[in-house]
């Protein structure tokens, strides 16, 4: 059940630039492939490099099986030698499985070999031919991890790592020459791909819910090859210490089971995740990573002063004093030059720095600045709101990376601007990826009526330009509405107990405010306290 494609970012002659490689991570990553072979290396240390290989372990689940190369030397060449937690380097073997003369070897920064020498693959002309190389030893590695990737399912990557560096075969060759001492095993592999229980949720998590309302959980659990420990189906809850508690679950026959987490006031956090254990398998949990991962709610209502997700111009406006690249509304045409792949919240538009195709996507800030600016948003209708928006930030590009900035800045009832953050010349969130941000509008602006928004993306940080990709989305302002005061039946005057006090504002405002009904629950309440 694998698919394969091709993410070409080298020529025809095999050369090709850290900036498309750094490219081509980032398009794999938005894109989903799980498994990426890179039969090529070359160059030093790239940060930027770094940081996309591990971003797309971290959020994607990606590994990423590289050459060791081949240089017949002590050490992996780049990347295989980069220290990310989801790289695999592969050495070459030959058909003894003793070092190919070429590979490079390492005890910690090669993990496993795989047949190199003489490999017989496809050839263009609908032909087949004969290559030796780590390049060659990489696709089997690579094959292996998809395969055992698309019989595990949800497993995280570091599971499916594991599975494949565990079941090397030993060879002694390979013994202090990589970190498995050996060679890549199939059949062992799939082995060890033993399919514990798997919970999957019935029950719908609501978006928000009123407070002190509880909650009902129904689930069932698949015990697949293992076997359930009795007992151990838990649901485990947000406390209202902060902390989690836990019980158990209601087994409702066959693979049901089913729980209720208690209601939550408004000033609580809310949250449950699931877990059984399996004889074999142990521990498992649902959401992959239990308390770290669990499913939340709003409690109370979010009242919506203010959204825009890229599909109208609206009231927006723009300013621009750059040569080029100034900020457009549109569907990402992504070329590849550190701009977004695609909008943030699966709308299909946003605004972007220029969005072009042309010129050989050529398309950038250059030379200046350009401004996004809303119109006037009303606040003046929602307490306690909070501003949200997704940025996006490429500048690791060009002949001077690393140089330029993005500033998002805010006017408060028609004042001045005030920067709210500036992303850049370095530092995090530079080398692209959506980020969406909150602010506390009752902090930044108390008691404002309107509010303005500008985003600035500039290419004026050297002499020599660098590449400047900038986007916007999902702008919000929104407000959570909670009341869980417990109601008292008549106190109305909100004194906190039914008093005479009470009965007098009911019969002076008899026939207007108050009714019968109204008298007759103040006298069956009177003297209680709420």
């Amino acid at each position: 059940n694998c698919r394969m494609a091709g993410v070409k970012f080298l020529s025809a002659g095999g050369s090709g630039s850290l900036d498309d490689a750094v490219s081509s991570m980032q398009y794999v990553s938005a894109t989903g492939f799980k498994v990426s072979n890179n039969s090529w290396g070359g160059g030093g240390f790239s940060q930027a490099m770094f940081d996309a290989i591990q971003a797309a372990g971290d959020n994607f689940g990606h590994i990423f099986v590289a050459a060791a190369g081949n240089g017949g030397s002590y050490g992996a060449s780049y990347p295989a030698a980069y220290t990310c937690t989801n790289i695999i380097a592969v050495g070459a073997c030959d058909v003894d499985e003793g070092l190919a003369s070429f590979t490079q070897y390492h005890p910690t920064e090669v993990d496993i070999a795989a047949p190199g020498v003489g490999v017989v693959s496809t050839v263009l002309g609908n032909s087949y031919d004969s290559y030796s190389g780590t390049s060659m030893a990489t696709p089997h590695v690579a094959g292996v991890t998809a395969m055992v990737y698309s019989l595990m399912g949800g497993n995280d990557a570091d599971v499916v790592r594991d599975i494949v560096l565990n079941t090397a075969r030993p060879s002694a060759p390979w013994s202090g020459n990589c970190a498995t001492g050996g060679i890549v095993d199939l059949d062992a592999a799939l082995d060890a791909t033993f399919l514990g229980p798997k919970i999957t949720l019935v029950s719908s998590v609501p978006v928000e819910a009123d407070p002190n309302t509880p909650l009902g959980v129904q689930i069932t659990i698949d015990p697949r090859e293992d076997v359930l420990v009795p007992g151990s189906v838990k649901l485990h809850y947000r406390n209202e210490l902060g902390g989690w508690s836990s019980m158990d679950m209601n087994h409702d026959g066959g693979d049901a089971y089913s729980g209720s987490v208690p209601g939550y006031g408004c000033d609580d956090t809310s949250g449950f995740f699931l877990s059984c254990q399996g004889v074999t398998d142990g521990l498992v949990q649902q959401p992959s990573g239990g308390s770290a991962n669990a499913y939340s709610w709003t409690i109370g209502t979010v009242v919506v002063a203010y959204e825009d997700n890229g599909q109208t111009n609206g009231d927006w406006s723009v300013e621009t004093t750059a040569l080029d690249g100034g900020w457009n509304r549109g569907v990402p045409v992504n070329c590849q030059r550190g701009d977004p792949p695609a909008d943030f919240d699966g709308s299909g538009a946003c605004w972007l720095t220029d969005n072009s195709s042309a010129d050989s996507c050529n398309s950038d800030v250059d030379e200046g600045s350009t401004m996004l600016m809303s119109g006037v948003i009303d606040i003046s209708g929602v307490q306690n709101a909070q501003l949200s928006y997704a940025r996006w930030f490429h500048n690791s590009f060009g002949a001077s990376p690393y140089t330029d900035s993005f500033v998002v800045q805010m006017s408060v009832n028609g004042g001045g601007w005030t920067t709210l953050e500036t992303v850049g010349p370095n530092g995090a969130d530079v080398d692209g990826g959506w980020v969406n941000v909150t602010w506390d509008l009752a902090d930044l602006a108390p008691g404002a009526d309107t509010i303005q928004l500008r985003f600035t993306a500039s290419d004026i940080g050297g002499d020599t330009q660098s590449v400047v990709e900038a986007g916007v989305d999902a702008i919000r302002v929104a407000a959570r509405e909670c009341d869980d005061q417990p109601v008292c039946p008549g106190d109305i005057d909100g004194s906190g107990s039914v008093d005479v006090d009470d009965l007098l504002m009911a019969i002076a405002g008899f026939g207007d405010d108050y009714t019968v009904d109204d008298v007759l629950t103040i006298l069956a309440h009177f003297g209680s306290n709420c």
